[in-house]
């Protein structure tokens, strides 16, 4: 459909990267707000918070206590 490329993680033969193309990511803009309503529905308000802030939290690592670190300068 196009919505997405796979490429293998270099040095990893097990990984594999998805990337979303242009078409991706105009179709997840586009249906946003209907997807979001439909998680909430399935895993409640709380858990789709928690999902919602994964892509935050994974631009920013934690240290090894857990706690988020600074992007570095």
């Amino acid at each position: 459909m196009g919505l997405v490329t796979r490429e293998s993680v270099c040095g990893d033969r097990r990984g594999i990267a998805l990337t979303l193309t242009d078409k991706g990511r105009r179709l997840l803009t586009e249906n946003t707000p209907a997807l979001a309503q439909v998680l909430v529905g399935l895993i409640g308000p709380a858990q789709c918070a928690a999902l919602t802030g994964l892509p935050a939290q994974a631009s920013h690592p934690a240290d090894e206590d857990g706690h988020p670190q600074e992007p570095a300068s």
